[in-house]
């Protein structure tokens, strides 16, 4: 039985938190970059003109979402394994009740 490969991708959560986001300058000044990790790890976020001070619930809040949401990615990516054992077993004996036709 064939399988369908699906490389390993890394975890949502991961991806997120190396995913670099602009956060605009409440100043007015430029706008600064900033992978996620390091926000959440910031107590505050600098800017040409100004500064956020990050509210530790909300950080909190986020992280918990992200556990959240990589809990939902293992689960369905367990769902999809077993969607696709489902496939190829429909498939292998949908050939095998064929009717068969040798050409000679």
């Amino acid at each position: 039985m064939e399988k369908l490969y699906f490389p390993k991708k890394e975890t949502l959560m991961k991806a997120l938190l190396n995913q670099e986001f602009e956060i605009q300058c409440p100043g007015g000044g430029r706008s600064t970059k900033m992978k996620l990790d390091k926000i959440l790890n910031s107590s505050t976020i600098k800017t040409a003109k100004g500064e956020y001070k990050l509210n530790s619930s909300d950080k909190s809040r986020i992280k918990s979402h992200l556990r959240d949401m990589e809990r939902e990615q293992e689960r369905f990516e367990k769902l999809m394994e077993k969607e696709q054992k489902e496939f190829f077993e429909l498939y292998a004996k949908m050939l095998q009740n064929s009717e068969i036709t040798i050409k000679r």
